[in-house]
């Protein structure tokens, strides 16, 4: 989808952004891609917040895939972008989100989106594949996850174990994002729940833009 169809960012996300990368700067370090920039670079200069047109396609899905939904449960908050545009798009959602925190400006971000959005946003510093089954209680309510952790088979494997069988206390349908199913042992771990039957691919009548994530049901 050409980036024509008219995205427009409210002045308070992109004060959000701008927010959000002075945390990084802050940290020192250089930051991983997100939904609204590129791998390992600097938002620096007086455009710092303005996203760049290559992950268009990944905040229409996101976008489309929140809307109506409650509380989202995020693995791998990172810079807390994704975060930040979906408590700013959603105004009821609450959002959880598990980092392992290897970036020393991730938990910079978290306090940060913390202070803006009190008790609609919580951090839980930790390897998902343990904070998950042992806080699963906690996320029963959850309608929405997007899983964007380790890469590994066996990290990957195991988010989405924990994710298919979490109990779903909401009585609502619940889906998952899957990023980079580009990734071969993503994108392998998938294929066999969607086999075993755990999983349905959605794609809102082909609305589901790009490749290298998926939108999933679970059954």
């Amino acid at each position: 989808m050409e980036r024509g169809f008219q995205e427009k960012l409210s002045d308070e996300l992109m004060q959000v952004l701008y927010d959000l990368n002075r945390c990084v700067i802050q940290s020192g370090e250089k930051m991983e891609g997100s939904l609204f920039y590129g791998h390992y670079k600097y938002p620096e200069g007086d455009n710092a917040e303005i996203p760049i047109d290559g992950t268009f396609h990944k905040r229409y899905n996101v976008l489309n895939a929140t809307r109506g939904k409650t509380h989202m449960l995020e693995i791998g908050l990172n810079a807390g972008h994704s975060a930040g545009f979906v408590l700013e798009c959603n105004e009821t959602i609450k959002f959880t989100s598990i980092d392992i925190a290897a970036h020393a400006y991730t938990p910079i971000c978290a306090d940060y989106l913390s202070s803006r959005y009190g008790s609609r946003f919580r951090f839980l510093k930790g390897d998902s594949t343990k904070v998950f089954p042992l806080r699963y209680f906690e996320f029963t309510d959850v309608d929405l996850i997007h899983i964007d952790g380790g890469h590994g088979l066996d990290v990957c494997w195991a988010d989405l174990v924990h994710a298919v069988f979490l109990p779903n206390t909401s009585g609502r349908v619940r889906h998952i994002i899957l990023d980079d199913t580009g990734h071969a042992p993503i994108r392998e771990a998938v294929i066999e729940f969607i086999n075993r039957g755990y999983l349905a691919t959605e794609n809102y009548n082909n609305h589901w833009q790009g490749f290298g994530d998926m939108y999933l049901r679970v059954l």
